[in-house]
């Protein structure tokens, strides 16, 4: 597997955007913040401390769930409900994907290639899941993205990084992130809601570019929203330095944007 995507969903920590109207028209504008000042949507340094687990021969071979989720996958079956199950386990999964990759003895390549034991719709489930917002509406107001983040909040990070690494060998993934990037944002949503869905997309853009250059540019350009096109423009040059690419060059390359 290729190492220069070292951290999907990373994102500048502490990057405050001055701008007047915010995106789909709400000030985004934390207590303590000066007027014109606002807080990056859902945009923090992703290096949390994670115990990085021992050696993973089984998760490669087959991800499978624990902890809450197991609970509820179990129940699922009970109930005769298979997609609540496979949700659930498919959610486990990029759980445990995310915290191997802190391990070098995880085998990335035998996880990913046995996630169709996990969920036969896997892909279709994970884009599902990150397109339900239901769950980040319920967040308290309060909510910030930096540091402590909720546990719904990092779940919804996993599951963009297994998509990712997925992206790196399937088009479906690659599509998946396409069609999650230029979907609208519902304005109606709380403004704690909109704050997370615009930082996934910064993270979805920023790994779009590392698996698919032209996809990505191809994508942004698709993005209607004026206000969210220009804050997520700091995530295609992100990608694009990732890839090597001086700050002249992606400047060049993306100028028609």
């Amino acid at each position: 597997m290729p190492t220069k995507r070292t951290t999907l969903l990373a994102c500048v920590a502490g990057v405050t955007l001055a701008v007047g109207a915010l995106v789909l028209g709400v000030e985004w504008r934390p207590s303590g913040t000066p007027e014109g000042a606002v807080e990056a949507a859902a945009v923090g340094d992703r290096q949390e401390m994670v115990t990085a687990p021992g050696a993973l021969p089984s998760w490669a071979m087959t991800p499978r769930p624990y902890g809450s989720r197991v609970e509820e996958a179990q129940a699922g079956a009970r109930q005769g409900d298979p997609r609540r199950a496979a949700i659930s386990t498919v959610r486990e999964a990029a759980r445990q994907y995310r915290v191997g990759r802190q391990n070098i003895f995880f085998d990335e390549a035998a996880f990913l290639a046995a996630m169709p034991e996990v969920d036969a719709r896997y892909l279709s489930t994970l884009q599902e899941e990150l397109e339900r917002a239901s769950e980040l509406a319920a967040l308290p107001a309060s909510t910030r993205f930096m540091g402590d983040r909720p546990e719904v909040v990092l779940e919804r990070m996993a599951m963009i990084d297994l998509l990712a690494g997925l992206a790196e060998h399937e088009q479906g993934a690659t599509d998946a992130l396409v069609a999650l990037l230029v979907a609208p944002i519902d304005g109606a949503l709380p403004e704690v809601a909109k704050k997370a869905l615009v930082g996934e997309r910064y993270d979805m853009l920023v790994a779009l570019v590392q698996v698919d250059r032209e996809a990505a540019m191809e994508a942004f350009s698709r993005i209607e929203h004026r206000e969210l096109r220009r804050l997520l423009r700091p995530a295609l040059l992100k990608g694009l330095y990732e890839e090597g690419l001086s700050v002249e060059a992606a400047d060049e390359m993306t100028a028609h944007l």
